[in-house]
């Protein structure tokens, strides 16, 4: 987890970010860093970005095709 710290310490240096999120798939919030004052509730902001990437995942997922016979 330290070394998660750091690569996040590094990432809002050099992007001029106030805070960095890591998160899974599931929505699940593994780390955080920064000024997260005014993120009232992170794992809201969690939940929200796995929603949007699965809801973004299944519309690029080409729909696969059935034969009707």
């Amino acid at each position: 987890m330290q070394q998660l710290d750091v690569y996040l310490n590094d990432l809002i240096e050099n992007s001029e970010s106030t805070a960095a999120l890591i998160l899974d798939e599931a929505g699940f919030l593994v780390c955080k860093n920064g000024n997260l004052d005014q993120l009232k509730d992170p794992m809201t902001l969690a939940a929200l970005a796995s929603g949007s990437h699965a809801a973004n995942t299944q519309l690029a997922t080409p729909p696969t095709m059935t034969t009707v016979t």
